[in-house]
């Protein structure tokens, strides 16, 4: 598109939000995109460019448990340039206590792979160096480097990335302090040089750990360590007929089995783009989509939970679970409104847009009513929501029944379409503490990776459109009294600390007309949450730091 097309597109926008919505409208799309193009330099590289002072003191420091990690990297045909980087990030960890396990299955026409390795090896015992046989593939290669490995803890790279200098100090850090099983930490995309990366959005800055987020796709990719245990009951650490997405069922699969995982969340890990990079292009690897739904669709065999993987599409590599909703049970509607009269609109539009028809209606005048409604499942909402989908109840149902979860939400526009709710994080320094994500976003954004665009698991849903289990609800509110202005987020807060999950839905969608005002105790809420406000893991600080999210 031509610049003068693209200056008469924008002018076109404007006018058409500014005569549709509104001034207020048109200055909340400004002052979007004010948020998303404000990064500075300076702001990216101190996200991931650590001063020597810090990575001398890195080096100086004697952890109580020095354990050692084996890095696995399978090498077939690697550019020398590339090998060279891989090889040397590793010399220049601030941890010492590392081991570098390679396994070739280079051909005769890239003889200069061995020749390097056995170089190093020579050099520095840390690296050690097997040249195979045949090539077995990336399962089966990397299956090979883990039998090198004598390390309690296992790291992979790819061999063509590079690791963060302080990556592995940080990863023996958790070990340490956490007793962690399984790490992974954030990433950053590159091309060339990896102090010349000026785009924001190369970094993949990653949530907390959560299982929905994983089926939706391999949000945690790079990198990941983990404990060698972990692999005890495991065939192998690849599996041959996940080629192409055998990380992500690794990941699945290791998961399950850990007791204690850790997010860290610095960019640590480097990911080459080049020509025939999975991250440049994912045509160039077709089989990842496929190999990724058996890997999913695998987990919900081994959890005896049942469901229909498939691409999100136009997103190939996001992946939908449909699960069975094998009855359609009474959902009781509490519905926030003024008046009869405002229940009985809101009933009449809902019956119209809905597929789902097994519901009731009542006035909601105290969240206290909850306990006494006849559904056996129950929706708190705000009469001034709009329906944008008929099946919007199914796609909140098929998470709702779910035994691992206690709230959902669907995914809720303001009248302009701009984003109203996609997910709400608990932060010190927001307003009452709650971090609404993407709000400077809108329908016609996807989010920062994808968030708009697949089911996640959030800290809190949102009053104005929340689905749950009756039965859950009681059994939670008898812990003590709610903290008023908080009360859906006080019971998601509770559901969390009972190993119960609240999950964001994007495939229901909806739109909130009116908001409405309400007073919270903050008081109250911090005296009882402050580790959780303090703590969220739900919320990376990057996204509020650089305006991503």
């Amino acid at each position: 598109m031509s610049k003068l097309k693209k200056i008469i597109k924008s002018i076109y926008s404007c006018l058409y939000i500014l005569f549709k919505y509104g001034p207020v409208s048109l200055k909340r799309k400004f002052d979007n995109y004010k948020y998303h193009n404000s990064i500075s330099q300076q702001m990216i590289d101190a996200a991931h460019i650590f001063s020597e002072d810090v990575l001398e003191k890195q080096r100086k420091t004697q952890f109580k448990n020095p354990i050692q990690i084996s890095i696995l990297t399978p090498l077939y045909n690697t550019p020398e340039d590339f090998l060279l980087d891989m090889m040397n990030s590793l010399k220049e960890q601030t941890y010492s206590n590392w081991q570098l396990c390679l396994a070739d299955a280079s051909d005769d026409n890239h003889s200069y792979v061995e020749e390097i390795c056995k170089k190093y090896c020579d050099e520095d015992s840390r690296f050690v160096y097997k040249k195979l046989d045949s090539n077995k593939g990336i399962s089966g290669n990397t299956n090979d480097c883990f039998k090198l490995a004598t390390g309690d803890y296992i790291g992979l790279l790819d061999h063509d990335d590079i690791l963060h200098a302080s990556l592995l100090y940080e990863v023996a850090k958790v070990i340490n302090e956490e007793n962690a099983d399984f790490i992974y930490t954030d990433e950053v995309k590159f091309e060339g040089n990896i102090h010349n990366i000026t785009d924001v959005k190369a970094f993949n800055f990653k949530p907390g750990f959560g299982v929905d987020d994983l089926r939706s796709h391999n949000f945690i990719c790079h990198f990941t360590c983990y404990k060698k245990s972990l692999l005890e009951s495991e065939p192998s650490l690849y599996r041959d007929e996940f080629n192409g997405s055998q990380d992500h069922d690794m990941v699945l699969r290791l998961t399950e089995k850990a007791k204690r995982i850790v997010h860290i969340s610095k960019p640590l890990y480097y990911w080459r783009l080049h020509q025939q990079s999975v991250s440049m292009d994912l045509n160039s690897k077709p089989y990842v989509v496929d190999a990724a739904i058996r890997a999913v669709s695998a987990q919900l065999d081994r959890m005896n939970e049942k469901g229909t993987v498939h691409s999100s599409l136009p997103f190939l590599t996001i992946y939908k679970v449909d699960y069975p909703l094998e009855n359609k049970p009474l959902i009781t509607m509490l519905v926030n409104c003024d008046s009869v009269k405002a229940l009985d609109s809101f009933k009449s539009k809902v019956l119209s847009k809905s597929n789902y028809k097994n519901l009731e209606f009542i006035k909601m005048d105290s969240w206290n009513q909850i306990v006494d409604v006849n559904g056996e499942y129950v929706m708190v909402v705000s009469d001034q929501l709009e329906i944008l989908n008929e099946h919007w109840i199914e796609e909140m149902m098929m998470q709702a029944t779910r035994k691992s979860v206690f709230a959902v939400s669907p995914k809720i526009y303001n009248k302009d379409y701009t984003v109203n709710y996609a997910g709400v994080c608990l932060d010190k320094d927001a307003e009452n503490y709650l971090y609404s994500l993407c709000a400077h976003d809108s329908n016609m954004d996807i989010g920062y990776e994808g968030m708009l665009c697949h089911v996640r698991n959030v800290t809190a849903t949102t009053r104005d459109c929340m689905l749950f289990e009756k039965k859950k609800w009681v059994e939670l509110a008898q812990i003590r009294n709610l903290i008023s202005g908080y009360e859906e987020v006080d019971m998601c807060l509770r559901a969390l600390a009972f190993k119960k999950q609240n999950v964001f839905v994007p495939y229901s969608e909806c739109r909130l007309m009116k908001s409405s005002v309400i007073k919270r105790d903050s008081i109250e809420f911090k005296s009882q949450y402050y580790n959780e406000i303090e703590n969220d893991i739900r919320l990376n600080a990057n996204w509020k730091n650089l305006n991503l999210a």
